[in-house]
């Protein structure tokens, strides 16, 4: 059986990217299913979607040691959603490629949370794992993940 690649831990001033802990799903769902979060989506997530989707981001690393971590922000949240890297939807045009992505809950809102999430997942991607290219989009109406992307 191969050997599941480590999990690093990613650390910035503010901002902890960490693996994913078992108590961390039940902030996970109701994150997810809070109408605000999930604003700019086509739904809210039940619990079972939240935990399958919660599957999957394990699952990936395992399979390649990155992927979306937990964000823990000392202080203030141990488990406040997840910033990180994973496979784009393969049916948007830049596909196949890999998107640094997040999903804060409303209390790590508009401190730079994202932003030095986002950072510290770039550098670990284009630095360590030795990406060429990592992609971020969303919708025309989500001006708040726009302005992160500018930054």
């Amino acid at each position: 059986m191969p050997d599941t690649p480590e999990i690093p831990t990613l650390r910035g001033p503010r901002v902890i990217l960490r693996p994913w802990r078992p108590g961390d799903r039940d902030a996970f769902a109701a994150m997810n299913a809070d109408a605000r979060v999930m604003e700019f989506f086509p739904r809210r997530l039940t619990r079972a979607d939240s935990d399958g989707f919660a599957d999957r981001i394990e699952a990936h690393f395992a399979r390649t040691g990155f992927g979306l971590w937990a964000v823990e922000i000392p202080g203030l949240a141990e488990f406040c959603g997840f910033t990180g890297l994973a496979p784009a939807n393969p049916t948007v045009p830049c596909a196949p490629a890999v998107e640094v992505g997040w999903r804060l809950s409303p209390i790590a809102w508009g401190k730079g949370y994202a932003t030095e999430g986002g950072r510290l997942s770039l550098a670990h991607g284009f630095d360590v794992i030795g990406l060429k290219e990592i992609v971020s989009f969303t919708a025309v109406l989500n001006k708040p993940s726009q302005r992160v992307m500018q930054r």
